[in-house]
């Protein structure tokens, strides 16, 4: 007996991005851009975090995942959100020239044989009977598509929140638990020097980092014992990141939060 197809979304795509040129080329560019972080910041800023216990490599890969985060969202989202609406609109306009086309008795070969040769009229079926069915079930293929876009823009508006906090809170996080100290004003510093390096226009303060920790980063008892590390491998960009007072702090990858998302469901 043939074994039911799974329907849920598994890890074999993903691995597959491991090994795609884009995915190699991601992170030549990332690091790229750490070098040319590294290059912009001032060694006074960063000294005080690495003499408190911080490592150089860790410090610059945050702060690229925050200047990469502060550039929004993926282009491919929006690229793939219109795609859904076109598609829906294309669908939605062949539904129309079937219907019209199929409605036409002429359309119907019997039509022409009872017209112009002997087939009686009434095994002549109604035109657009025997297709309705199916035009019915692409019109619901349609709407499909089309709520999907549209559920993709909304998610878009969630996407955007955690994408402006994820990096900013995990880069805080690390220099607490590595340092046990805040380095507020040493943060801004950097992350104003790391967003110049990009050429991208965005100002820090010591005191938008304070509230930024304070909101959002739990402090834990002994931030040593929680030291965040950078996997060996970088993530693919885009990919979600939390903080856990009481676990060690890496990035989930995009496929353990798709299963993690099918398992709330």
């Amino acid at each position: 007996m043939a074994q039911k197809k799974a329907t849920r979304f598994s890890q074999e795509p993903i691995a597959k991005l491991g090994k795609a040129r884009d995915f190699a080329e991601w992170n030549r560019r990332f690091e790229d851009l750490k070098h040319t972080i590294n290059l912009r910041i001032s060694p006074r800023d960063i000294q005080p975090l690495l003499n408190a216990g911080a490592e150089n490599d860790q410090l610059l890969t945050w702060l690229a995942f925050v200047v990469l985060d502060s550039a929004g969202l993926s282009p491919k989202l929006m690229e793939n959100r219109k795609d859904l609406a076109k598609l829906a609109t294309d669908m939605d306009d062949i539904v129309r020239r079937t219907t019209r086309i199929v409605s036409d008795p002429r359309s119907d070969g019997r039509f022409w044989l009872a017209l112009e040769g002997e087939l009686p009229w009434d095994q002549v079926p109604k035109s657009g009977v025997i297709e309705a069915r199916v035009l019915e079930h692409m019109r619901a293929f349609a709407r499909l598509i089309r709520d999907r876009g549209e559920l993709l823009g909304r998610d878009s508006t969630l996407l955007r929140k955690i994408v402006r906090k994820r990096s900013l809170r995990n880069l805080i996080a690390y220099v607490v638990s590595s340092t046990n100290r805040n380095f507020d004003a040493e943060i801004a510093y950097l992350l104003a020097a790391a967003h110049i390096a990009a050429r991208l226009e965005k100002q820090f303060t010591a005191d938008q980092i304070k509230k930024f920790r304070q909101r959002h980063i739990a402090t834990p008892s002994n931030p040593r014992k929680n030291n965040l590390r950078i996997p060996s491998a970088l993530p693919a960009a885009g990919l979600e990141t939390s903080f856990a007072a009481r676990q060690p702090f890496r990035r989930k990858t995009f496929g353990e939060r798709i299963a993690q998302a099918c398992a709330k469901s």
